[in-house]
């Protein structure tokens, strides 16, 4: 693989994890209108009543939150994955404990953010993020 590709894989990696650190800076108020924000722009495309709409976005923004989770940790695997295969590192597994690691320390950030916690479930969802990023390259490669 060549050099540029190295610096690259690593380079959107180290960009991810700052995209992560910084939504996880978020307060509980403002992580959680970010959310609904992101909901009811998505969701205003099929649903036009507005009590309807606050109705969905109330009720389906928990899920949104932690499928967001799942998908931020699933670039995470795929991106270190990629780190991991260019320097011809190949045991998928690795990947997975790093990225555990990483999500335990993101959970334990986000304990000292105000109005957030430290959940168990939160970092269930990274670890089932990152092992499906695994496999998506595991099987691409």
């Amino acid at each position: 693989m060549s050099i540029f590709l190295k610096i690259l894989f690593i380079i959107l990696t180290i960009i991810w994890l700052v995209v992560i650190f910084i939504l996880s800076s978020y307060n509980a108020k403002d992580s959680s209108k970010l959310s609904d924000k992101v909901l009811k722009s998505g969701a205003s495309k099929i649903i036009s009543n507005k009590k309807t709409l606050k109705k969905v976005v109330d009720s389906l923004g928990l899920p949104i939150r932690k499928i967001a989770h799942f998908i931020e940790y699933m670039f995470l695997g795929i991106l270190i994955y990629l780190v991991s295969l260019s320097f011809n590192l190949t045991d998928p597994f690795m990947v997975v404990v790093i990225c555990l690691i990483l999500a335990c320390l993101d959970e334990i950030h986000q304990f000292f953010v105000p109005e957030r916690t430290c959940r168990i479930l939160d970092i269930i969802i990274d670890v089932l993020g990152t092992g499906f990023g695994v496999l998506i390259v595991y099987l691409i490669k």
